[in-house]
């Protein structure tokens, strides 16, 4: 009969091998610029396809961490990247959809696709959360061909009008809420909700102007008409949106986001930052709405459209 410690060591190895893969990432250096690419393979994935996962606002590649570790313990090889404003954009720049978006917007789908292309991947699947969904359909619009299915988890762009006092505000009240509800007690599985400092200086210092447009960007996007062509393009398309969410309210997301743009609609309790905070949830619903895509592709069933718990 096994021992305890025994019976640990599969999973042990599995966290062993994720924390060797994501602690050395491959650095490219674009001009005076750098990428940072983190790139976790499990020993058998359940798909050739791998994952990319394109980061919100402000994120460390620390934050990011648990998001990633998540998905890869589903079974899949996820990658990830840092550059905290983006690299300078070149092939972009020729394609026509791209006059429309913001050049501060386009340094983050140029290091989105950079990271494909360092890696040879003709083909990924991709989750994106905030800011990162947006500029994640943003690649799929100038790429359509390197994308089978996306997710999306509070994505920017979704709620119509806005503008930056709205949006801050909203951020604020998010970021509030959040707090008075982890002063009560963490949850099993919940981790608080931390800045990393070191990559907060170093986003402030290597952008200040870029924030800013940054901000601007988000404040005025909208990318429901991109996810209904997407969809006629056939690529598969899935949004997972916390209910407390206050940096995007639930009303309106409900309001604008319609069929003919989505094959999949999760909500789930939380708020705009919980898939920091709880990533394995997250993971679960991530994952899950990446299964559902691919059986309806083949035909397999029809799924849900929503989870709560």
């Amino acid at each position: 009969m096994k021992n305890k410690s025994e019976n640990q060591l599969p999973d042990k190895k599995r966290e062993d091998d994720f924390d060797r893969q994501y602690d050395h990432p491959a650095v490219v250096r674009i001009g005076k610029e750098k990428l940072e690419i983190y790139d976790t393979k499990p020993e058998q994935p359940k798909t050739e396809v791998p994952v990319v996962f394109a980061p919100g606002w402000m994120p460390s590649p620390k934050m990011s961490k648990d998001v990633v570790r998540a998905i890869f313990d589903k079974g899949r090889r996820t990658l990830s990247f840092y550059a905290p404003h983006g690299v300078e954009t070149d092939v972009i720049k020729s394609k026509e959809a791209a006059r429309d978006v913001a050049y501060a917007e386009l340094r983050k789908v140029e290091a989105l696709l950079k990271t494909l292309d360092e890696k040879g991947i003709e083909k990924t699947d991709a989750a994106g959360h905030s800011e990162g969904g947006m500029y994640l359909a943003y690649a799929a619009l100038f790429f359509p061909e390197k994308f089978r299915n996306i997710v999306l988890v509070d994505p920017v762009g979704i709620v119509g009008e806005d503008n930056m006092v709205r949006l801050g505000l909203g951020a604020l009240e998010d970021i509030r809420t959040q707090g008075k509800k982890q002063k009560k007690g963490l949850e099993a599985g919940e981790k608080k909700l931390e800045p990393d400092w070191k990559y907060v200086l170093d986003f402030l210092k290597t952008g200040p102007g870029l924030m800013f447009r940054e901000v601007h960007a988000m404040a005025n996007a909208d990318i429901t008409w991109i996810l209904a062509e997407l969809k006629k393009k056939g690529i598969g398309i899935s949004i997972i949106h916390g209910g407390d969410d206050k940096y995007f309210p639930m009303e309106r997301v409900q309001q604008m986001v319609k069929t003919n743009q989505i094959d999949g609609f999760y909500s789930v309790k939380g708020g705009h930052m919980e898939i920091i905070t709880r990533a394995g949830r997250y993971a679960g619903l991530v994952e899950q709405a990446f299964t559902d895509l691919e059986n309806k592709r083949e035909g397999k069933s029809a799924y849900a459209a929503s989870a709560g718990k």
